[in-house]
């Protein structure tokens, strides 16, 4: 018995040893101090919030993971934020090790948001995990790129998330989940016992209600119910998936917004709201579920109810969805409330239970466990529930409330007196009463104006514009889609007062528009009329200053001012946009295809269409029609590169591209979508993301089916579309179905991506197995417009031997830094948000243009060509008595990181330094190498700096070495000069880019170009020139003479 007590003795110091080696955590400082002791045990004591502490910065990351333990003991943390550019690996922690565990973690009301197309692994808990994730959840709004998921971004291969949930709206480019981004293609990531109820958004594709792809993973007794959107591949539970194991899984088809997934069964909302369809789960002890009431929720959440959000917003509270007894609003006895909030979208404010003037909702025959009546009803033992202004009546079931105008159902009956009582949205009674409420207070509930903007002809938003221009007035709403916008624009006069252009007693009235998904807008050309109307010349000399209202009934906004010059405007260049054929469809020969467009030019003058049609790289046919027809003969069998370009008077163009498959066996669509074809592109510091994620592969057997549908049409490889586009001629069908699964993914071993980047400096090879994307860089930014290529063989193997293809594509686009100058600074580009060139101005010519972004000279993102310097009111003009050739000879660290002359910086390099670094091109370790001028702190001097970039396609998120390089300069000879080089190594955050011994081979003495080669001849002088001049006359005569007399 004693050795018992002293086991039981040892045992209870031996946990308290364990807690005791934990480290409390209790105050947003002490949270964040967790990133200092990254490999500690933590435990959560407090609720923390994170809302006044300022801007959150993930603990650990890609190359530095939290490898101990964090219990957040049921504990919240709330208010996270995070906003940054271009980011790798954010969450709450950045990084989670294999070792890593964190439990019992609750993230409420997270705004985490990476912007930029470089951005990756994005998550609530976790940007990325490689260790345990458990009894964990997330809310609030995750926002990224690349892999983003409500609890995680991306699950590594040791990865695993059990009995967790994230509610969180997740909305990325490509590869977006509720729950999770994306998984490892390699090990087992594991998903158990977890769900995800949160919208889901993908721009580009890719994107599951519960995960965005997997790859070897299991996914075991999860659902999903959020909406899922995406261009391309969405999936109710899983948007792409390239192996692994999905079981007992499932997803809402109704609520999801998708019939189909790459895994998971679909159910429809009251299938998943029944215990029995969630075969071999645990509701003993990981799930609940209140049957045909609610979707399962774990244990460790608690009782789940239906309670408002807080107790002044509840009508009455009801036993069940439907078949309900009720209960006045302070007996909080049953799980489900009526809560006005919920009902008519804003908080009510003011008295809530007087019933003396108005309010009456229904009647109830006690104060719980009652029946009710409607107010038309006058039952005596029946007392009256109220509830603020809101004035309500009762109509049959058949009928419906007065959306438009307001009127909300609040609940519904079963019969007139004596009756059972249902939430609004159930539909479980045949016959009965809804009763339908007005409020004042809600604003009238069919809808608010939300937000409005001035937008250019094309849909980006603008602040100022020119006479001539076409422009869009644009609101976002909450009412209801077909619902009519008002709008009317004035002219602002300040104190004068505002002169009407459209509305009442304006240009036939008020512009309007019809609202579509939550939008609406109205375009017009401001015109010589509008102009005069709005004070003529008279006001032209400051700039029009134009706003306009949105209007719907009882919400309106007016917008911010948009400033008119009275100038006309420069050309503006079309927009070419290609209809038909849809972009990476499947269609069939001998069968017409439609070729067709929607371009558009603001100044309607579209002259010149041309569409080139090409066929592995080489012409196939143009066409300069508008639009027509074409059937492709029985031999022509291949992928199709389709582009459109559309041209204006002046001379101003632009191109669309799709490309398709037309069927061959086996077929495939070898696509490079990012950059998009002729994209310009601006990054800092040259990178960008190469994507093929358009690519597929099919395989397409022919046999003797009925109605000439002859075809069995398999998906090997890639992410294939679900139909054709047509069907072969004499079958009964628009369109044939591609054999599941579709999203048969890139990570199956199959295919190999060898692809190619390369400019005038560069040639970057990156050839690897399932390398469908990543990021690069180039070296030096672009001299000319399409001057930087990406080539790709994308070759398909299915291992046998029976199945192999290969094809070639290419893209060429435009890559600028800050500056965004090109042809050697002669020319700054103006560029709207989306990339498109909405402006080229001559640096040399036009006194603004070489001021660049922010509008000041001198502020380092000048565009002037070498050797010039950007002067305010002048332009870029040369600096005659300047005697700066190299990043040495400025004095200041000022002057050094400016760099105002152009002599360490794209796009026309002069520093002697420059060819000796390789700047621009790959160091003979293959590393991409980007020079500028760069001060030492040190010895107080101006140098040229490389850094080197990984060129394989990975995404660098550390600080990498560089190599500075300063010098001392002899005499310019002939074109020649000797410098001394003193080489210095800066260590970054990771150990990448040049090593120290690689920089200091630099050091030393170099023989650089320099100035321009200069030959001298003494002996020619004017007087020289001349007399070689009449000599020359002299021969050419008597050559002349002596020719003609024979």
């Amino acid at each position: 018995m004693g050795k018992r007590w002293m086991l039981l003795g040892v045992l209870f110091v031996v946990v308290l040893a364990v807690n005791a080696s934990a480290i409390n955590v209790c105050t947003a400082e002490e949270l964040d101090a967790v990133r200092n002791n990254l490999t500690a045990d933590y435990v959560q004591v407090c609720d923390i919030d994170l809302e006044v502490f300022g801007e959150w910065t993930p603990i650990g990351g890609d190359n530095n993971e939290f490898t101990g333990t964090y219990d957040g003991n049921g504990h919240k943390i709330s208010g996270l934020v995070h906003n940054s550019a271009n980011s790798v690996s954010v969450g709450l922690f950045g990084g989670l090790g294999s070792t890593a565990i964190v439990s019992n973690v609750r993230l409420e009301s997270a705004s985490i948001i990476v912007s930029g197309t470089f951005s990756e692994w994005t998550g609530g808990i976790a940007g990325y995990s490689d260790g345990t994730i458990r009894d964990s959840s997330v809310s609030g709004v995750v926002v990224g790129y690349h892999g983003v998921g409500g609890l995680v971004g991306y699950l590594g291969r040791n990865g695993i998330i059990e009995r967790s949930f994230s509610t969180a709206n997740v909305e990325g480019g490509d590869v977006t989940g509720g729950l999770v981004g994306l998984t490892h293609i390699a090990g087992n990531p594991q998903v158990i016992d977890s769900y995800s109820n949160g919208s889901v958004t993908s721009s580009v594709n890719r994107a599951g209600g519960l995960i965005g792809d997997i790859s070897n993973a299991t996914v075991t007794n999860s659902y999903s119910s959020g909406f899922v959107s995406s261009p391309h591949w969405a999936g109710g539970l899983i948007g792409g998936v390239g192996g692994g194991l999905i079981t007992s899984s499932y997803w809402d088809k109704e609520s999801g917004g998708q019939n189909t997934s790459a895994g998971g069964v679909g159910k429809t909302t009251a299938q998943m709201k029944q215990q029995s369809t969630f075969q071999n789960w645990d509701f003993a002890n990981v799930w609940n579920i209140v049957n045909e009431e609610t979707y399962p929720w774990l244990k460790w959440e608690g009782a789940q109810d239906f309670a408002c959000s807080s107790q002044d917003q509840k009508i009455l509270g009801i036993s069940a969805v439907t078949n309900a007894h009720g209960e006045i609003a302070n007996q909080n006895n049953y799980l489900i409330d009526i809560c006005y909030d919920d009902i008519f979208g804003v908080k009510y404010s003011g008295a809530t239970r007087d019933c003396t003037i108005e309010g009456k909702v229904l009647r109830l025959s006690g104060d719980t466990n009652a029946h009710g009546e409607i107010i038309e009803e006058s039952t005596g033992s029946y007392s009256d529930v109220c509830y603020g202004d809101l004035d309500c009546n009762s109509i049959s079931l058949t009928e419906q409330c007065d959306i438009a105008n307001g009127q909300r159902e609040v609940i519904s009956l079963s019969g007139n007196t004596n009756a059972h009582m249902e939430t609004a949205d159930a539909d479980g009674f045949q016959s009965g009463y809804k009763v339908c409420c007005y409020s004042g207070q809600s604003g009238g509930g069919p809808g608010e104006i939300t937000y409005v903007e001035w937008q250019d002809a094309f849909g980006s938003k603008i602040t100022e514009t020119n006479k001539g221009r076409t422009v869009t007035v644009y609101a976002e709403t909450t009412a209801e889609d077909g619902t009519i916008i008002e709008f009317d624009v004035w002219d602002d006069d300040g104190i004068f007062g505002r002169d009407i252009i459209f509305g009442k007693d304006g240009f036939g009235g008020s512009l309007v528009g019809s609202i579509e998904n939550g939008l609406a807008s109205s375009s017009f050309k401001i015109t010589n009329e509008i102009v005069d109307s709005a004070g003529g010349e008279i006001d032209c000399k400051d700039g029009l200053e134009f706003y306009f209202e949105a209007r719907i009934p009882d919400s309106s906004m007016e917008s911010g001012l948009l400033t008119v010059s009275c100038e006309e405007g420069d050309n503006e260049p079309p927009r070419a946009n290609i209809t038909s054929p849809t972009h990476r469809g499947i269609y069939f020969t001998n069968v017409p295809i439609l070729f067709n467009q929607s371009s558009f030019d603001p100044e309607n003058n579209i002259i010149n269409f041309l569409w080139v049609v090409e066929k592995n790289g080489e012409l196939f046919f143009e066409d300069t029609r508008e639009s027509f027809y074409y059937s492709f003969d029985q031999n022509d069998a291949d992928q199709y590169t389709i582009t459109l370009r559309v041209e204006d008077e002046y001379g101003l163009y632009d191109e669309d591209q799709v490309s398709i498959i037309v069927t061959a066996s086996p077929g495939m669509m070898a696509y490079i979508n990012e950059p998009f074809h002729q994209a310009v592109l601006r990054d800092l510091d040259l990178k960008f993301r190469f994507n093929a994620s358009d690519s597929y592969v099919i395989n397409t057997v022919q046999g003797n089916f009925s109605n000439n549908c002859d075809y069995y049409i398999e998906c090997t490889g890639g992410n294939c579309p679900p139909k054709t586009e047509n069907s072969p001629n004499g079958c009964n069908k628009d369109k044939l179905d591609v054999s599941p699964p579709l999203d048969v993914g890139f990570n199956d071993g199959n295919l190999l991506f060898s692809w190619r980047f390369y400019d005038e400096v560069l040639d970057n090879p990156i050839m690897e197995i399932d390398r469908v994307t990543g990021i690069t860089a180039f070296g030096v930014s672009s001299h000319n417009f399409n001057d930087k290529n990406i080539g790709l063989n994308l070759k398909f193997d299915n291992g046998t031997g029976d199945l192999v293809i290969d094809k070639n594509t290419n893209r060429e686009f435009t890559l600028v830094d800050g500056r965004q100058c090109i042809e050697g600074g002669r020319t700054w580009l103006e560029l709207d948000e989306n990339g498109f060139v909405i402006g080229e101005y001559d640096t040399l010519n036009n006194p603004d243009a070489c001021k660049g972004v922010d509008g000041t000279a001198g502020t380092g993102d000048d565009c002037c060509p070498a050797l010039m310097k950007c002067v305010d009111g002048e332009g870029c003009v040369s600096d005659e008595g300047s005697d700066i050739t190299s990043c040495g000879d400025y004095e200041t660290s000022g002057q050094c990181f400016t760099d105002e002359y152009g002599i360490g910086r794209l796009p026309e390099p002069v520093d002697p330094m420059w060819d000796t670094l390789n700047c621009g091109g790959l160091d003979e370790n293959g590393r991409i190498v980007q020079c500028e001028c760069d001060w030492d702190t040190d010895d107080d001097e101006c140098g040229l700096k490389a850094s080197y970039r990984d060129s394989g396609g990975g995404n660098n998120a550390c600080e990498e070495n560089t190599c500075l390089v300063t010098y001392e300069e002899g005499q310019c000879d002939n074109g020649f000069m000797e410098i001394y080089v003193n080489a210095k190594w800066e260590g970054g955050e990771c150990d990448k880019g040049v090593g120290e011994d690689e920089c200091n081979e630099f050091g030393g003495t170099h023989i650089v170009p320099c100035g321009r080669p200069i030959i001298e001849l003494p002996f020619f002088g004017g007087v020289q020139f001349a007399i070689a001049l009449i000599v020359i006359f002299i021969i050419y005569y008597v050559f002349f003479r002596t020719k003609k007399r024979k």
